[in-house]
């Protein structure tokens, strides 16, 4: 069966077109790897004026079943050191056969500061991302 990428609607609409063609270029790559055994896949981070730590993912369902994604604990590791955890869930469903965009937000006071995000991962419960960090993808949102 094809992966396919899915942005849910409020990302859909908000989505700017040089994040999108990040999204989708790394889906492609994702996809033409054939890496199916990858739950999510870290594409980069950000503060927001709160300084609060933003990291977007790509999670993947491979399965023939839409999949729920309810109070998953998430770990933000840096070189192998857990930097933050928090729990999170997303709103709607991962459909079959589906890659999909989303951000996770760790508030300022979980996370521990000065650290470098060239080698970023995430860790859902017992599920580890792949880690894609050709450059440092670092941006900062005001």
């Amino acid at each position: 069966m094809t992966q396919n990428i899915y942005f849910e609607p409020a990302w859909e609409r908000t989505i700017s077109d040089p994040d999108r063609k990040v999204i989708l270029e790394k889906f492609y790559r994702l996809k033409e790897a054939n890496v199916a055994n990858d739950f999510i896949t870290y594409l980069w981070h950000a503060y927001n004026h709160r300084q609060s730590l933003l990291t977007t993912i790509l999670i993947h369902n491979w399965s023939g079943q839409a999949i729920d994604f309810e109070n998953r604990l998430v770990h933000c590791l840096v070189g192998g050191e857990k930097i933050a955890t928090e729990k999170f869930s997303i709103p709607c469903q991962v459909p079959a056969h589906t890659s999909m965009p989303w951000t996770f937000i760790f508030p300022k006071e979980h996370v521990r500061s000065s650290v470098d995000f060239s080698k970023c991962q995430l860790i859902v419960e017992n599920n580890i991302c792949r880690t894609l960090n050709d450059d440092k993808n670092e941006m900062h949102i005001e």
